[in-house]
């Protein structure tokens, strides 16, 4: 992980300053501790006039010093400058900017996770070996491997008694949804029957319309009438004509709904 840090500071000179003819910047930045400290070295020449044909020098050395989170891991840490500029304001100051460069950095969180997790694999894996390397000649070491094959035990009938609870309320959501079933079929077994009854009542009151006496036909059947039913498909499907409909049916105007009587 890489950070830029940046970092302005504007320097005084005692003299005017016409032009900066030279300029360079060098550090000695080190990482001590959960800081970075050390000196920015900005030195070269200048004119004091336009008209100067000589040139000043001057050499500044700029502390710097920055605290870093202690989240931070700084063994693998490199500091460099990333970029600098700089301007001169009011032909008085030489004001700089310094863009730090902290590379290879990172965060403690990550390590001290993974050393934790290590921590507990190595000491599950310890237990482990003690448990298989147990002297069952010594009678305290028999007492302590029965006492963690009960508490093996106990964990293993707590998850016993968990599954049979749930198996058991498995049955009983079964045996309500079965219930409910059966209770929907006896529903729907007395609506058919009211059904029929209703069926059979209207039927009744069909024939008192006529007398049969004579007709020749001892059975009837009664059609209702369904989406895309025709006359010719109802004849067909009964075998019979339009003449033996007509004696017990008004034909005139068949809609869906309507009950028509079939001699057999």
């Amino acid at each position: 992980m890489k950070k830029i840090i940046p970092f302005k500071k504007d320097i005084p000179f005692s003299t005017n300053i016409s032009e900066i003819t030279s300029i360079s910047l060098e550090h000695n930045l080190q990482v001590e501790n959960d800081s970075i400290e050390g000196n920015f070295i900005i030195c070269g020449t200048y004119k004091v006039t336009d008209s100067s044909t000589t040139t000043e020098n001057y050499n500044y050395e700029i502390p710097f010093n920055i605290n870093l989170d202690d989240r931070y891991v700084l063994d693998k840490v490199t500091v460099d400058i990333d970029n600098f500029y700089y301007e001169v304001i009011n032909n008085s100051l030489l004001s700089v900017n310094i863009d730090v460069s902290i590379d290879k950095i990172e965060e403690k969180k990550i390590i001290e996770e993974l050393d934790i997790n290590l921590s507990v694999n190595d000491k599950s894996d310890k237990e482990e070996i003690e448990i298989l390397n147990v002297d069952y000649s010594d009678p305290f070491k028999e007492n302590v491997v029965s006492k963690n094959s009960y508490e093996l035990n106990r964990e293993g009938e707590k998850s016993m008694d968990i599954i049979e609870e749930h198996e058991l309320e498995k049955k009983e959501s079964e045996k309500l949804e079965k219930k409910d079933i059966d209770n929907d079929e006896v529903e729907k077994k007395e609506t058919d029957d009211e059904e029929r009854m209703i069926t059979e009542a209207e039927v009744k009151s069909l024939f008192e319309s006529f007398d049969d006496s004579d007709s020749g036909y001892l059975t009837y059947k009664v059609y209702i009438v369904r989406e895309g039913d025709t006359l010719d498909n109802i004849i067909t499907k009964y075998n019979t004509s339009t003449e033996k409909l007509e004696q017990y049916n008004d034909l005139k105007d068949i809609k869906i709904g309507d009950k028509i009587i079939i001699p057999c």
